[in-house]
């Protein structure tokens, strides 16, 4: 018996998505699904429920991806742009105000995991949304989590 390794092809053609390079078979570029991965955090589970994708198409995507990171990050930036409409654009600015439970840790110089300690015992207030952690930058000045017994510092 044997296997044969099908390929997943990323094409382009200007009658879908603009001439946008995407997933053959698939109305969603590159672009989406890298921003999605990298600028969203999404995994595999959340893409495969929202458009259908096996792990194996986010690979090819990503793969993509990182042979031609200036064209992706410029669609990305582009659709981010024009695309959006302005209370989108509002949006995105107060999310990106915001910050994840990695930067948290390192302001407080603490792991991330003790972040979600402070947050799961309610000293440090923060909204899931999805799989991310929104904290505002100014409850980390609360003086709860200022003030909180010292426990081990970061591996470095």
């Amino acid at each position: 018996m044997t296997t044969i390794l099908s390929s997943i092809s990323i094409v382009s053609s200007p009658d879908i998505l603009d001439g946008k390079p995407r997933l053959e078979g698939h109305r969603i570029g590159v672009h989406q699904i890298v921003y999605h991965v990298l600028y969203q955090g999404w995994n595999y589970q959340e893409l495969e429920e929202a458009y259908g994708l096996p792990p194996a198409d986010v690979h090819a995507a990503l793969s993509y991806y990182y042979g031609h990171v200036e064209e992706i990050e410029s669609l990305i930036e582009r659709n981010l742009d024009d695309d959006s409409p302005p209370r989108i654009r509002e949006l995105a600015a107060l999310l990106d105000s915001f910050l994840s439970t990695g930067q948290a840790a390192q302001r407080l110089q603490i792991t991330e995991r003790a972040v979600r300690k402070l947050i799961d015992s309610g000293t440090l207030p923060a909204k899931k949304v999805g799989a991310n952690w929104f904290i505002h930058p100014d409850d980390l000045n609360r003086p709860e989590v200022k003030n909180r017994k010292p426990g081990r510092p970061p591996r470095q």
